[in-house]
């Protein structure tokens, strides 16, 4: 049976892509007209399945980060190790391609497995790319340090990129010198 992609219309109606139409599809996105941004969009529609798909078949090289960390992450909820460490894998060519989420889940993986050297390479890289929660714990963990300089930086970046908790986090340093969550 071949392979189809199903996309609901603005109207709800149901449209079937079939990969044969793909050229087509792709000179009508690329032309100007009043119809061009319908087959943009029905293309985008297309690929998210395509990449969807192509993840769930095992073929992470061609899909996008997003998709492939969700089914990692998928994948380590499996009963079977055998699936969990293909989870793992994929997360790593998430992380590898960008996803900053993916990192922060290697992060805290590497966290539960004892290996602070591996969880503190992959929070760096979360929080790098742009992810709060990671530049929280980034920031935490420089207090716990006594490396106030690196924990107020990281703290402040996580505040802007809208983490709540790294404001708290910063008055907590202010006030008492230190954090209470710091094994002492």
């Amino acid at each position: 049976m071949a392979e189809r992609a199903v996309y609901f219309g603005p109207d709800q109606a149901v449209i079937e892509i079939k990969p044969a139409f793909l050229p087509y599809l792709q000179q009508k996105a690329s032309e100007s007209g009043e119809q061009q941004r319908f087959y943009q969009h029905l293309l985008s529609q297309y690929q998210q399945f395509a990449n969807q798909r192509s993840a769930a078949l095992g073929n992470p090289d061609t899909q996008l980060p997003e998709a492939v960390r969700k089914e990692g992450w998928r994948l380590l909820g499996a009963d079977s190790v055998e699936q969990q460490k293909q989870g793992v894998q994929l997360l790593l060519s998430a992380a590898s391609r960008g996803d900053a989420e993916a990192d922060y889940i290697l992060a805290r993986l590497a966290e539960d497995q004892k290996n602070q050297t591996k969880a503190l390479e992959h929070y760096d890289a979360a929080a790098t790319k742009g992810y709060a929660r990671a530049m929280l714990w980034l920031g935490e963990h420089f207090a716990c340090k006594q490396d106030n300089d690196n924990a107020y930086a990281w703290l402040q970046k996580a505040t802007a990129a809208g983490d709540g908790d790294a404001q708290d986090a910063i008055d907590e340093l202010n006030t008492y010198g230190d954090l209470a969550n710091c094994m002492k």
